[in-house]
C-alpha cells in the first residue's frame, strides 16, 4: 500500500509541457548570464588594456592575448588583482571568482525534474537554479557598479594625462 507521488497523479502531457516550460526558462536564464558574465569579462579586458597596453599595442594585446579562449577568465582576474586599480576594492576578486563559479555552474548544468533544479556537473548534485540566480544578480550588480567606478577613474586618468602630454 504505497502512497502516490505528485509525479503518479499527473498527466504525462502535464508532466511533459512543465519539464519543457522549465527548459525554456533555463534556456533564457542561461542565456542572461552569459550575457551578462560577457560584460564583465569585458571591463576587466578592458582595464587589463588600459592598465598594461601602450596605446599603440592597445588592439593587439587585447584582441591577441586577452580575447585568447585559452586565456581562462580566472587569470585575467588575477592579473587584475596584481594592478594598483583594485586598491580600495576589498572583496571585488572574490565576487569575481563567484561569478565565474555560478556563471560555470549555470552554464554547464543539466535539468533535473520540473521544480527549477539543475545537477551541478562537478558534484553531479541537484542544486535550486533560482538560488543560483539569485546570487549571481546580487554579485553581479555589486561587481558591475565597482567595476565601471574603476573604468571611470581610469579613464579620467588616461584623459588628464593625455591633456598634459598635449599642452
Amino acid at each position: 500500500d504505497r502512497k502516490s507521488s505528485e509525479v503518479d497523479c499527473m498527466d504525462p502531457n502535464e508532466v511533459k509541457k512543465q519539464i519543457l516550460e522549465q527548459r525554456d526558462a533555463l534556456t533564457k536564464t542561461r542565456g542572461e548570464i552569459l550575457t551578462y558574465f560577457v560584460d564583465i569579462e569585458n571591463l576587466i579586458s578592458a582595464l587589463l588594456t588600459n592598465h598594461y597596453a601602450k596605446p599603440e599595442m592597445a588592439s593587439d594585446f587585447s584582441h591577441k592575448l586577452l580575447d585568447d579562449p585559452y586565456i581562462p577568465t580566472i587569470a585575467k582576474i588575477n592579473a587584475l588583482e596584481k594592478t594598483e586599480l583594485m586598491t580600495g576594492y576589498e572583496g571585488l576578486g572574490q565576487d569575481l571568482r563567484r561569478l565565474n563559479n555560478l556563471r560555470n555552474l549555470i552554464a554547464h548544468s543539466t535539468q533535473f525534474g520540473w521544480h527549477g533544479h539543475i545537477i551541478d556537473s562537478k558534484t553531479g548534485a541537484p542544486v535550486k537554479v533560482d538560488e543560483k540566480i539569485a546570487e549571481f544578480n546580487t554579485i553581479y550588480q555589486r561587481a558591475d557598479a565597482v567595476l565601471m567606478k574603476i573604468f571611470d577613474s581610469n579613464v579620467a586618468k588616461w584623459r588628464q594625462e593625455q591633456s598634459k602630454t598635449s599642452s
